[in-house]
């Protein structure tokens, strides 16, 4: 899976949108950055991903069934 990248700023909130690249993320936390003075926005990459798949076991019935 290839890296994502989010911006975040402590207080607002979980991050809306999932950039692509690191220059999109930047840029945005730019732009956010000029809009709310005095407030911090974090570009954030994503390191790894995990998945614990929900397992469907098929347990098959020789006997006859009694009805």
């Amino acid at each position: 899976m290839k890296p994502f990248y989010l911006v975040w700023s402590e207080g607002r909130g979980n991050p809306t949108y999932k950039h692509e690249n690191y220059a999109n993320a930047e840029r945005e936390a730019h732009r956010l950055a000029k809009l709310n003075p005095g407030e911090e926005f974090h570009v954030l990459v994503s390191s790894c991903t995990l998945h614990i798949p929900d397992p469907v076991i098929k347990t098959e019935h020789l006997e006859d069934m009694p009805f």
